[in-house]
C-alpha cells in the first residue's frame, strides 16, 4: 500500500464525524478499518508461509546448509593443516594457504 491510498472510506469518515464522543469516534474508526487490517494480516500470513516454503525448498536442494557445512569443513581442515604441519617449519611458505583460508571464511560469511 502506498501513501496515496485511502485507508478510511467515506461511510466510515461520516460515522466518525457524526460520533458524539472521542470514544465513539475511535470505535467507528476501528470498525471501518477492521476489514483492511484483517486483509493485510492475511496477506502477511500468506507471505510468511510462502517464505517458509521457499526456505525449505532451498534447504532441500542443499543449496545453503550443505554448502555452508562444506565450506566450514574445508576451512577447518586447512587451518588445522596450517597450525599442525606448516606453521612451525622455518622454510614453509604458507601465504597462499592463508589466502585460501581467508577466502573460504569470506565465502562462509556470505552463505
Amino acid at each position: 500500500q502506498n501513501f496515496t491510498d485511502t485507508v478510511v472510506d467515506e461511510a466510515t469518515k461520516t460515522k466518525y464525524d457524526n460520533a458524539k464522543s472521542v470514544r465513539e469516534q475511535q470505535e467507528e474508526l476501528v470498525k471501518g478499518i477492521q476489514p483492511l487490517i484483517q486483509e493485510n494480516e492475511q496477506k502477511q500470513h500468506d507471505l510468511q508461509a510462502l517464505l517458509l516454503a521457499n526456505v525449505c525448498e532451498f534447504e532441500q536442494h542443499g543449496l545453503s546448509r550443505n554448502y555452508a557445512m562444506l565450506l566450514q569443513s574445508q576451512r577447518d581442515l586447512l587451518l588445522q593443516h596450517l597450525e599442525a604441519t606448516l606453521d612451525g617449519e622455518p622454510d614453509a611458505d604458507v601465504s597462499a594457504l592463508r589466502k585460501v583460508a581467508e577466502e573460504l571464511g569470506r565465502q562462509l560469511d556470505a552463505v
